[in-house]
């Protein structure tokens, strides 16, 4: 949790960051779904929820755009600055809570895990968490891309 915690407040400084790195919540999207079937199997109805969950929020930010700024850096065509936000650390700690409350109550109470009301809320919660990762690094990514596509103001094309 320091880890999370330590690199989640970095998030909120404006920094540059390599395009590789923007590749983090391919990492939350497998440790998302490992949750999911870790705690309640293969389940289609359960993997469905979350794969749904974890693609609305990337579709609904083609029209939210979020965040904004995020633009290639001058100094290194390589690297994409990316404006601070709180909103990160608060998507890590969420996962990071979804992750304690659902260890924490099955091992109280191991019925749950064939509960599909707990099941359902718990995988949509996953999924929605990853997906906005997911969004917000799309979103950079093409942003940066179509920035970098353009030529700089008062430039000879």
């Amino acid at each position: 949790m320091r880890f999370t915690g330590e690199f989640g407040m970095t998030q909120a400084y404006t920094r540059s960051v390599s395009r590789r790195r923007l590749l983090l919540p391919a990492v939350l999207l497998t440790l998302s779904l490992m949750g999911v079937t870790s705690a309640f199997g293969s389940s289609p109805a359960e993997l469905g929820i979350w794969l749904l969950a974890v693609v609305v929020l990337p579709l609904l930010n083609l029209s939210l755009k979020l965040p904004k700024g995020a633009r290639v850096s001058e100094a290194n065509p390589d690297k994409i600055v990316v404006p601070g936000s709180w909103v990160p650390l608060a998507l890590m700690m969420g996962l990071f809570a979804i992750k304690y409350f659902v260890g924490y109550s099955m091992a109280l109470h191991p019925e749950l895990a064939s509960d599909s009301s707990f099941a359902t809320a718990v995988t949509l919660g996953y999924g929605l968490f990853s997906g906005a990762f997911l969004a917000r690094s799309i979103h950079i990514l093409g942003s940066a891309g179509s920035k970098a596509a353009q030529p700089a103001p008062g430039a000879v094309s």
